[in-house]
């Protein structure tokens, strides 16, 4: 059962990345992407260092894997690994995996209760298949 806490100060920040394509054009590794990516991320936790930062991969293309695989890439050669923790989740929904992110320092004063809502938050998610 989720624990039901009043905290002051919520602060919620979203962005997506969609890629236009036309059919002719091919799929190229932009290095651009990995290192906005990146910048987003510590520029976020600079200036939220209590902050939690989740994402769900976009799916409607079937190409969630590739993404969470290839994040995680960025994420393990990114040099923050010892500051910021990440834990991860995917969900079966019908046809549709939907994978989960959560980064959080690990100094984070609520490190704890953060991924004890995390988890709680998947399994939640997992009744609704």
């Amino acid at each position: 059962m989720l624990e039901t806490e009043v905290y002051q100060k919520v602060q919620v920040l979203g962005f997506s990345f969609f890629q236009q394509q036309t059919t002719e054009m091919k799929h190229l590794y932009d290095p651009r992407v990995k290192a906005t990516i990146l910048s987003v991320i510590n520029q976020f936790f600079e200036k939220n260092p209590s902050g939690v930062l989740i994402a769900t991969l976009e799916s409607l293309d079937h190409k969630q894997q590739g993404r969470k695989l290839l994040f995680n890439r960025w994420y393990q050669t990114s040099g923050v690994v010892q500051e910021i923790a990440m834990h991860q989740a995917t969900i079966s929904v019908e046809d549709i995996q939907l994978s989960h992110l959560l980064l959080i320092r690990e100094d984070n004063p609520y490190y704890r209760k953060v991924i004890r809502a995390f988890k709680e938050f998947i399994e939640l998610l997992k009744q609704y298949k």
